[in-house]
C-alpha cells in the first residue's frame, strides 16, 4: 500500500509526524513537502552527489572529509574543518552521569521505561560501548543515545511535559543591525532573549527550560573547547 511505502523510510516517517503535529496545531501553516534526493538516510558510502549525514560523519571520523568538498555547500565544508571528535569525552560524561545517580533518578528520564534504567546502570560499569550493549529490537540505538544525553543534562519527563504545555521563549541568535525583525521584539507574544538581562522576563517554567539550555551549552563548550559566539548583531 502507498501508506506503507511512506512509513518505510525514517525521513518520511518524521515528515508525517511533523505534518500531523502542524495540522493538529494550526490550519494556517502551509506545508511544503520536499522530496529527498541523493543518498539514503543511513547510506554510509560516498557514492552520491548528495551524500547522507551518516556518510559525512563517517568522513569526519576517518579524516576523509576532503573527498566531500565538491559535494557540500562551500560554507558547510568550511565549518566542518573545525570538527572535533568528542565521542570518547561524551561517553565518559554520560557514564559518570549514570554512576552518579540511582536507578530511581535515571528512571525519570524520558523514554526510560521497562526497567531500562537497570541495564543502563550496569552498562556504565562495563568496558563495552553502552549503545552497542543495549541496542536491540526493542530499544533502538537512537533511543539509547537520546536517553544517555537527556540523563547527562538531567532532563526529566516532567521537564518535557512542562516545555510542551507552557508558552516558552524565543532566543535571538543573530541579526543585522538594521533588520526589520528587531522592530518586532516588543510585539512578540513570547519573551525574546537578546541579552542576559532578558532572563528576568521569564516565568518560573520558562526560566527552568532556559537553564537547561545554558547547561547544554556549557557541556558543549567543555567537550569541544569552543565558546559560543557572543556577537548577536552584525
Amino acid at each position: 500500500a502507498y501508506g506503507d511505502k511512506i512509513l518505510s523510510q525514517p525521513n518520511d516517517l518524521l515528515a508525517v509526524e511533523y505534518a500531523r503535529a502542524v495540522l493538529s496545531y494550526s490550519s494556517k501553516i502551509e506545508l511544503l513537502p520536499i522530496k529527498r534526493i541523493g543518498a539514503g538516510y543511513k547510506e554510509s558510502e560516498l557514492n552520491s552527489s548528495y551524500p547522507s549525514a551518516t556518510a559525512v560523519r563517517k568522513g569526519l571520523k576517518e579524516k576523509t572529509i576532503h573527498l566531500f568538498q565538491d559535494k557540500l555547500p562551500e560554507q558547510v565544508f568550511i565549518s566542518l574543518q573545525d570538527y572535533a571528535d568528542t565521542d570518547e569525552k561524551l561517553d565518559l560524561l554520560e557514564r559518570y552521569a549514570l554512576l552518579s545517580k540511582n536507578t530511581e533518578k535515571i528512571r525519570l528520564t524520558p523514554d526510560c521505561t521497562e526497567g531500562l534504567e537497570n541495564g543502563l546502570k550496569r552498562a556504565a560499569t562495563e568496558q563495552e560501548n553502552i549503545v552497542s550493549t543495549l541496542t536491540s529490537a526493542r530499544y533502538t540505538s537512537s533511543r539509547i543515545r537520546r536517553i544517555l544525553l537527556q540523563n547527562l543534562l538531567s532532563i526529566t519527563a516532567e521537564d518535557v511535559k512542562t516545555a510542551l504545555s507552557s508558552p516558552l521563549y524565543l532566543r535571538l541568535l543573530a541579526a543585522k543591525k538594521n533588520s526589520p525583525i528587531l522592530s518586532l521584539i516588543g510585539e512578540s507574544d513570547y519573551p525574546i532573549l537578546v541579552s542576559g538581562l532578558d532572563e528576568e522576563k521569564l516565568s518560573p517554567a520558562q526560566r527552568k527550560i532556559s537553564e537547561k539550555d545554558a547547561f547544554a551549552q556549557e557541556i558543549y563548550t567543555l567537550l569541544t573547547g569552543k565558546k559560543p559566539n557572543k556577537q548577536i548583531f552584525y
